[in-house]
Protein backbone atom coordinates (compact mmCIF):
# COMPACT_ATOMS: atom_id res chain seq x y z
CA UNK A 1 0.00 0.00 0.00
CA UNK A 2 2.66 2.71 0.75
CA UNK A 3 4.89 2.04 -2.54
CA UNK A 4 1.47 2.65 -4.57
CA UNK A 5 0.33 5.07 -2.05
CA UNK A 6 3.40 7.58 -2.30
CA UNK A 7 5.62 5.94 -5.42
CA UNK A 8 2.78 5.20 -8.17
CA UNK A 9 -0.62 6.67 -7.36
CA UNK A 10 -1.80 4.76 -10.48
CA UNK A 11 -1.03 1.04 -9.64
CA UNK A 12 -3.51 1.39 -7.04
CA UNK A 13 -6.58 0.12 -8.77
CA UNK A 14 -6.21 -3.51 -10.35
CA UNK A 15 -5.46 -2.11 -13.54
CA UNK A 16 -8.05 -3.51 -15.62
CA UNK A 17 -10.40 -1.04 -16.35
CA UNK A 18 -7.80 1.08 -17.10
CA UNK A 19 -6.35 -1.36 -19.67
CA UNK A 20 -9.72 -1.64 -21.27
CA UNK A 21 -10.31 2.02 -20.96
CA UNK A 22 -7.34 2.88 -23.20
CA UNK A 23 -7.79 0.61 -25.69
CA UNK A 24 -11.48 2.25 -26.25
CA UNK A 25 -10.52 5.39 -26.73
CA UNK A 26 -9.75 6.90 -22.99
CA UNK A 27 -6.58 8.34 -22.94
CA UNK A 28 -5.26 7.89 -18.78
CA UNK A 29 -1.59 9.64 -18.07
CA UNK A 30 0.80 7.70 -17.20
CA UNK A 31 -1.11 4.14 -17.36
CA UNK A 32 1.99 2.66 -18.86
CA UNK A 33 4.72 4.66 -17.35
CA UNK A 34 7.77 2.75 -15.67
CA UNK A 35 7.30 3.65 -12.74
CA UNK A 36 3.64 2.31 -12.40
CA UNK A 37 5.21 -0.90 -13.49
CA UNK A 38 7.63 -1.11 -10.89
CA UNK A 39 4.65 -0.13 -8.33
CA UNK A 40 2.14 -2.66 -9.24
CA UNK A 41 4.80 -5.50 -9.29
CA UNK A 42 6.40 -4.53 -5.80
CA UNK A 43 2.48 -4.60 -4.62
CA UNK A 44 1.30 -7.19 -5.97
CA UNK A 45 3.75 -9.49 -4.72
CA UNK A 46 3.97 -8.36 -0.97
CA UNK A 47 -0.43 -8.52 -1.07
CA UNK A 48 -0.19 -11.89 -2.23
CA UNK A 49 2.29 -13.00 -0.25
CA UNK A 50 0.91 -11.59 3.03
CA UNK A 51 -2.05 -13.85 3.01
CA UNK A 52 -4.70 -11.00 1.73
CA UNK A 53 -7.96 -12.34 -0.11
CA UNK A 54 -6.96 -11.09 -2.98
CA UNK A 55 -5.34 -12.39 -6.50
CA UNK A 56 -2.59 -11.30 -8.96
CA UNK A 57 -4.88 -11.56 -11.94
CA UNK A 58 -5.52 -7.84 -12.24
CA UNK A 59 -2.45 -6.18 -11.81
CA UNK A 60 -0.55 -8.73 -13.82
CA UNK A 61 -3.16 -7.87 -16.82
CA UNK A 62 -1.95 -4.09 -15.91
CA UNK A 63 1.89 -5.26 -16.21
CA UNK A 64 1.39 -7.16 -19.03
CA UNK A 65 0.01 -4.39 -20.88
CA UNK A 66 2.72 -2.05 -19.90
CA UNK A 67 5.46 -4.49 -21.29
CA UNK A 68 3.22 -4.91 -24.29
CA UNK A 69 3.59 -1.06 -24.46
CA UNK A 70 7.02 -0.32 -23.99
CA UNK A 71 8.89 -2.95 -25.63
CA UNK A 72 6.32 -2.46 -28.89
CA UNK A 73 7.83 1.38 -28.86
CA UNK A 74 11.75 0.57 -28.05
CA UNK A 75 11.80 3.90 -26.12
CA UNK A 76 11.65 5.22 -22.84
CA UNK A 77 10.27 9.02 -21.83
CA UNK A 78 11.62 8.52 -18.39
CA UNK A 79 15.28 7.68 -19.20
CA UNK A 80 15.30 9.39 -22.45
CA UNK A 81 16.29 6.48 -24.70
CA UNK A 82 14.91 5.64 -28.16
CA UNK A 83 16.48 3.00 -29.80
CA UNK A 84 16.11 3.02 -33.53
CA UNK A 85 14.88 -0.23 -33.76
CA UNK A 86 11.16 -1.99 -34.93
CA UNK A 87 10.44 1.80 -36.10
CA UNK A 88 7.41 0.56 -38.43
CA UNK A 89 5.67 0.09 -34.69
CA UNK A 90 5.66 3.52 -33.65
CA UNK A 91 2.25 4.07 -34.52
CA UNK A 92 -1.00 3.86 -32.02
CA UNK A 93 -2.76 1.09 -34.32
CA UNK A 94 0.76 -1.57 -33.52
CA UNK A 95 0.48 0.13 -29.46
CA UNK A 96 -2.84 -0.95 -29.18
CA UNK A 97 -2.34 -4.45 -30.38
CA UNK A 98 0.86 -5.30 -28.54
CA UNK A 99 -1.20 -4.10 -25.33
CA UNK A 100 -3.74 -6.29 -26.44
CA UNK A 101 -1.43 -9.09 -26.92
CA UNK A 102 0.22 -8.16 -23.00
CA UNK A 103 -2.86 -8.77 -21.27
CA UNK A 104 -3.62 -11.94 -22.91
CA UNK A 105 -0.11 -13.71 -22.01
CA UNK A 106 -0.39 -12.30 -18.30
CA UNK A 107 -3.75 -14.45 -17.99
CA UNK A 108 -2.24 -17.18 -19.95
CA UNK A 109 1.04 -17.04 -17.65
CA UNK A 110 -1.38 -16.78 -14.35
CA UNK A 111 -3.51 -19.62 -15.29
CA UNK A 112 -1.40 -21.61 -17.39
CA UNK A 113 -3.86 -21.60 -20.47
CA UNK A 114 -3.11 -19.98 -23.45
CA UNK A 115 -6.28 -20.18 -25.09
CA UNK A 116 -8.16 -18.50 -22.08
CA UNK A 117 -5.36 -15.49 -22.87
CA UNK A 118 -6.61 -15.43 -26.03
CA UNK A 119 -10.70 -15.56 -25.15
CA UNK A 120 -10.12 -13.46 -22.72
CA UNK A 121 -8.60 -10.23 -24.50
CA UNK A 122 -11.35 -11.37 -27.49
CA UNK A 123 -13.95 -11.06 -25.08
CA UNK A 124 -12.86 -8.62 -22.36
CA UNK A 125 -10.31 -6.09 -23.89
CA UNK A 126 -10.21 -5.55 -26.97
CA UNK A 127 -11.91 -3.51 -29.10
CA UNK A 128 -10.92 -4.18 -32.21
CA UNK A 129 -10.55 -7.83 -33.33
CA UNK A 130 -9.45 -9.15 -36.89
CA UNK A 131 -8.02 -12.68 -37.44
CA UNK A 132 -4.50 -11.57 -37.63
CA UNK A 133 -4.15 -9.97 -34.17
CA UNK A 134 -5.83 -13.11 -32.98
CA UNK A 135 -3.06 -15.40 -34.11
CA UNK A 136 -0.24 -13.05 -32.41
CA UNK A 137 -1.77 -12.78 -29.53
CA UNK A 138 -2.04 -16.25 -29.82
CA UNK A 139 1.44 -16.72 -30.12
CA UNK A 140 2.53 -14.74 -27.37
CA UNK A 141 -0.24 -16.00 -24.60
CA UNK A 142 1.76 -19.72 -25.90
CA UNK A 143 5.14 -18.20 -25.19
CA UNK A 144 3.99 -16.97 -21.55
CA UNK A 145 2.89 -20.31 -20.73
CA UNK A 146 5.63 -21.74 -21.63
CA UNK A 147 8.34 -19.54 -20.28
CA UNK A 148 5.81 -19.49 -17.15
CA UNK A 149 6.40 -23.57 -17.41
CA UNK A 150 9.69 -23.54 -17.83
CA UNK A 151 10.71 -21.45 -15.16
CA UNK A 152 8.48 -23.40 -12.49
CA UNK A 153 9.98 -26.52 -13.79
CA UNK A 154 12.79 -25.69 -11.80
CA UNK A 155 12.49 -23.13 -9.23
CA UNK A 156 10.08 -23.10 -5.89
CA UNK A 157 9.90 -19.53 -5.03
CA UNK A 158 13.19 -18.28 -5.31
CA UNK A 159 15.07 -21.85 -4.75
CA UNK A 160 16.55 -23.87 -7.70
CA UNK A 161 15.62 -27.35 -7.08
CA UNK A 162 17.05 -28.62 -10.52
CA UNK A 163 15.60 -30.65 -13.36
CA UNK A 164 15.52 -27.21 -15.61
CA UNK A 165 13.14 -27.62 -18.49
CA UNK A 166 11.26 -31.00 -17.07
CA UNK A 167 7.73 -30.56 -16.77
CA UNK A 168 5.46 -32.58 -14.57
CA UNK A 169 2.09 -33.46 -15.87
CA UNK A 170 0.01 -33.44 -11.90
CA UNK A 171 1.84 -29.99 -11.66
CA UNK A 172 0.86 -28.67 -14.59
CA UNK A 173 -2.67 -29.13 -14.84
CA UNK A 174 -4.45 -27.81 -11.92
CA UNK A 175 -7.78 -29.73 -11.95
CA UNK A 176 -6.26 -33.47 -12.01
CA UNK A 177 -8.63 -36.45 -13.73
CA UNK A 178 -7.43 -39.63 -12.71
CA UNK A 179 -10.58 -41.24 -14.02
CA UNK A 180 -13.49 -40.48 -16.10
CA UNK A 181 -16.92 -40.35 -14.16
CA UNK A 182 -20.14 -41.54 -15.32
CA UNK A 183 -23.27 -38.95 -14.96
CA UNK A 184 -26.55 -38.56 -14.86
CA UNK A 185 -28.97 -35.50 -16.95
CA UNK A 186 -30.32 -34.94 -13.41
CA UNK A 187 -26.84 -33.39 -12.71
CA UNK A 188 -27.65 -30.35 -14.18
CA UNK A 189 -30.56 -29.47 -12.02
CA UNK A 190 -28.08 -28.68 -9.20
CA UNK A 191 -25.79 -26.74 -11.63
CA UNK A 192 -28.06 -24.93 -12.98
CA UNK A 193 -29.46 -24.20 -9.06
CA UNK A 194 -25.35 -23.08 -8.17
CA UNK A 195 -25.31 -21.11 -11.39
CA UNK A 196 -28.32 -18.92 -10.21
CA UNK A 197 -26.85 -18.65 -6.35
CA UNK A 198 -23.74 -17.68 -7.67
CA UNK A 199 -24.76 -14.78 -9.88
CA UNK A 200 -26.79 -13.27 -7.07
CA UNK A 201 -23.91 -13.89 -4.73
CA UNK A 202 -21.71 -11.86 -7.61
CA UNK A 203 -24.33 -8.96 -7.48
CA UNK A 204 -24.58 -8.87 -4.13
CA UNK A 205 -21.13 -8.46 -3.96
CA UNK A 206 -20.45 -5.72 -6.93
CA UNK A 207 -23.25 -3.77 -4.95
CA UNK A 208 -21.63 -3.94 -1.20
CA UNK A 209 -18.23 -3.13 -2.97
CA UNK A 210 -19.13 0.11 -4.88
CA UNK A 211 -21.19 1.19 -1.65
CA UNK A 212 -18.33 0.57 0.26
CA UNK A 213 -16.26 2.46 -2.22
CA UNK A 214 -18.61 5.18 -2.20
CA UNK A 215 -17.82 5.46 1.44
CA UNK A 216 -14.28 5.63 1.61
CA UNK A 217 -14.00 8.21 -0.91
CA UNK A 218 -16.30 10.28 1.54
CA UNK A 219 -15.05 9.42 4.33
CA UNK A 220 -11.08 10.17 3.28
CA UNK A 221 -12.41 13.01 1.14
CA UNK A 222 -12.95 14.62 4.92
CA UNK A 223 -9.32 14.90 5.41
CA UNK A 224 -7.91 17.86 3.83
CA UNK A 225 -4.38 17.68 4.34
CA UNK A 226 -2.57 14.85 1.46
CA UNK A 227 0.13 13.78 3.53
CA UNK A 228 -2.82 12.72 6.02
CA UNK A 229 -4.92 11.26 3.79
CA UNK A 230 -2.19 8.83 2.41
CA UNK A 231 -1.23 7.72 5.75
CA UNK A 232 -5.35 7.30 6.81
CA UNK A 233 -5.58 4.79 3.82
CA UNK A 234 -2.14 3.37 4.56
CA UNK A 235 -3.60 2.69 8.17
CA UNK A 236 -7.13 0.88 6.53
CA UNK A 237 -4.61 -1.52 4.63
CA UNK A 238 -2.81 -2.74 7.86
CA UNK A 239 -6.02 -2.83 9.62
CA UNK A 240 -7.88 -4.89 6.70
CA UNK A 241 -4.54 -7.19 6.95
CA UNK A 242 -4.19 -7.28 11.09
CA UNK A 243 -8.16 -8.96 10.70
CA UNK A 244 -7.89 -10.99 7.76
CA UNK A 245 -4.64 -12.61 9.32
CA UNK A 246 -6.60 -13.30 12.68
CA UNK A 247 -10.19 -14.19 11.30
CA UNK A 248 -7.67 -17.21 9.03
CA UNK A 249 -5.65 -18.50 12.29
CA UNK A 250 -7.52 -18.11 15.00
CA UNK A 251 -11.27 -19.35 13.29
CA UNK A 252 -9.86 -22.81 12.24
CA UNK A 253 -8.94 -23.27 15.60
CA UNK A 254 -12.95 -23.77 16.28
CA UNK A 255 -12.48 -27.02 13.99
CA UNK A 256 -11.81 -30.67 14.95
CA UNK A 257 -8.94 -32.72 13.34
CA UNK A 258 -11.07 -34.52 10.56
CA UNK A 259 -9.55 -37.97 9.49
CA UNK A 260 -8.94 -38.35 5.40
CA UNK A 261 -11.07 -40.50 4.02
CA UNK A 262 -9.59 -44.33 2.61
CA UNK A 263 -7.67 -43.21 -0.77
CA UNK A 264 -9.75 -43.83 -4.40
CA UNK A 265 -7.53 -46.86 -4.93
CA UNK A 266 -8.12 -49.19 -2.15
CA UNK A 267 -12.02 -48.68 -1.99
CA UNK A 268 -14.27 -50.66 -5.04
CA UNK A 269 -16.27 -48.19 -6.74
CA UNK A 270 -17.80 -48.56 -10.52
CA UNK A 271 -15.53 -46.79 -12.96
CA UNK A 272 -15.32 -46.44 -16.59
CA UNK A 273 -13.36 -48.80 -18.53
CA UNK A 274 -11.12 -46.23 -19.62
CA UNK A 275 -9.51 -46.35 -15.87
CA UNK A 276 -5.97 -47.47 -15.68
CA UNK A 277 -6.27 -49.64 -12.46
CA UNK A 278 -2.20 -49.71 -12.31
CA UNK A 279 -2.05 -46.36 -11.96
CA UNK A 280 -1.27 -44.92 -8.17
CA UNK A 281 -3.22 -42.39 -7.00
CA UNK A 282 -2.32 -40.39 -3.88
CA UNK A 283 -4.74 -38.64 -2.29
CA UNK A 284 -4.39 -34.53 -3.14
CA UNK A 285 -4.55 -33.61 0.77
CA UNK A 286 -1.72 -36.10 2.04
CA UNK A 287 0.84 -33.38 1.40
CA UNK A 288 -0.23 -30.98 3.08
CA UNK A 289 1.78 -31.03 6.34
CA UNK A 290 1.87 -27.86 7.26
CA UNK A 291 -1.91 -28.59 8.45
CA UNK A 292 -1.40 -31.58 10.15
CA UNK A 293 1.22 -29.17 12.76
CA UNK A 294 -2.20 -26.78 13.06
CA UNK A 295 -3.90 -28.67 15.51
CA UNK A 296 -3.86 -32.29 14.54
CA UNK A 297 -1.64 -35.09 14.64
CA UNK A 298 0.92 -35.94 12.46
CA UNK A 299 -0.46 -38.94 10.03
CA UNK A 300 1.68 -41.91 8.96
CA UNK A 301 1.59 -44.82 6.60
CA UNK A 302 1.95 -48.53 6.75
CA UNK A 303 1.57 -51.72 4.55
CA UNK A 304 -1.12 -53.65 5.63
CA UNK A 305 -1.36 -57.85 5.73
CA UNK A 306 -3.37 -57.72 2.33
CA UNK A 307 -1.05 -55.62 0.74
CA UNK A 308 -2.76 -52.60 0.89
CA UNK A 309 -1.58 -48.94 1.60
CA UNK A 310 -3.46 -47.88 4.95
CA UNK A 311 -3.11 -44.45 6.91
CA UNK A 312 -3.95 -42.46 9.57
CA UNK A 313 -3.81 -38.96 8.19
CA UNK A 314 -6.27 -36.11 9.30
CA UNK A 315 -6.74 -32.22 8.42
CA UNK A 316 -8.30 -29.39 9.61
CA UNK A 317 -10.95 -28.51 7.13
CA UNK A 318 -11.40 -25.03 8.08
CA UNK A 319 -7.36 -24.73 7.93
CA UNK A 320 -7.08 -26.12 4.66
CA UNK A 321 -9.61 -23.86 3.06
CA UNK A 322 -8.01 -20.32 4.71
CA UNK A 323 -4.49 -20.72 5.99
CA UNK A 324 -2.73 -21.52 2.34
CA UNK A 325 -3.78 -19.24 -0.32
CA UNK A 326 -6.78 -19.01 -1.98
CA UNK A 327 -6.16 -21.10 -5.11
CA UNK A 328 -5.17 -24.17 -3.45
CA UNK A 329 -7.92 -24.09 -1.40
CA UNK A 330 -9.84 -23.97 -4.97
CA UNK A 331 -7.73 -26.65 -6.54
CA UNK A 332 -8.72 -29.10 -3.75
CA UNK A 333 -12.62 -28.22 -3.85
CA UNK A 334 -12.01 -29.15 -7.76
CA UNK A 335 -9.94 -32.19 -7.61
CA UNK A 336 -12.33 -35.35 -7.82
CA UNK A 337 -12.40 -37.41 -4.01
CA UNK A 338 -11.97 -34.56 -2.27
CA UNK A 339 -15.18 -33.15 -2.21
CA UNK A 340 -16.09 -35.38 0.80
CA UNK A 341 -13.14 -34.26 2.99
CA UNK A 342 -15.10 -30.78 3.47
CA UNK A 343 -17.94 -30.31 5.59
CA UNK A 344 -21.03 -27.70 4.88
CA UNK A 345 -19.48 -25.84 8.27
CA UNK A 346 -16.10 -25.87 7.15
CA UNK A 347 -17.46 -24.39 3.33
CA UNK A 348 -19.73 -22.26 5.21
CA UNK A 349 -17.41 -20.57 6.94
CA UNK A 350 -14.74 -19.94 4.07
CA UNK A 351 -17.36 -18.50 1.80
CA UNK A 352 -18.60 -16.02 4.48
CA UNK A 353 -15.07 -14.64 5.30
CA UNK A 354 -13.94 -14.83 1.96
CA UNK A 355 -16.70 -13.04 0.77
CA UNK A 356 -16.25 -10.09 3.76
CA UNK A 357 -12.74 -9.43 3.20
CA UNK A 358 -12.16 -10.49 -0.60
Amino acid sequence: SGVVLFLCPLGMPSGLPEVIGFLNGASVEYIFHIRTLIGTLVSCVLAVASGLFCGPEGPMIHMGSILGSGLSQFKSDTFGVQFPFFTRFWNCANRRNFITAGAGAAIASVFRAPVGGLLFTFEEVASFWDIKLAWQTFFCCLMATFTTDLLSSSFHGFTYQGHFGFFKAEESILFGVKYLLDMNIVVFIPSIILGIIGGLLGALFISMNMRVNKFRNKLFNLIKHPLIQKLSKLLEAILILVVTITATVYVPSFFPCTPLSPDSHNKPENRSLYHNSSTKATHPLSKIEQFYLYNCPQGTTWMGPDGIEHSNYSHNEAATLLVENGKNGIVYLFRRGTHKEFGFAALLTALVIYYLFS
